[in-house]
């Protein structure tokens, strides 16, 4: 999938939240927001392009927030497989 691919399937950030976004989707693995690189689709023009490819591990980001509100930046690494993504923690972000 290429990252303008991904970019148009992604779930959109309500109006109301994009003043206080983080502006990347998904990043490499490593001690910052590392290659392979996917803006989030208000700063999506300003991505290079790629696609994800078997054998990478990328970090889905996700962080929103209201103006006076405390946020928290949740991150969850995946593997990318030719069965498709892997996610590999085990956290329930779900029942929190």
């Amino acid at each position: 999938m290429t990252f303008a691919e991904f970019n148009e399937f992604s779930w959109r950030v309500p109006e109301k939240y994009l003043p206080f976004r983080y502006s990347v989707a998904v990043h490499g693995t490593g001690m910052a927001d590392e290659w392979p690189w996917v803006n989030l689709h208000p700063d999506f023009a300003n991505n290079h392009g790629g696609a994800f490819e078997e054998n990478m591990v990328v970090n889905v980001e996700s962080l929103i927030a209201e103006e006076g509100s405390e946020s928290i930046k949740l991150e969850t690494q995946v593997l990318i497989t030719a069965a498709g993504p892997q996610r590999l923690d085990k956290f329930p972000w779900e029942e929190v």
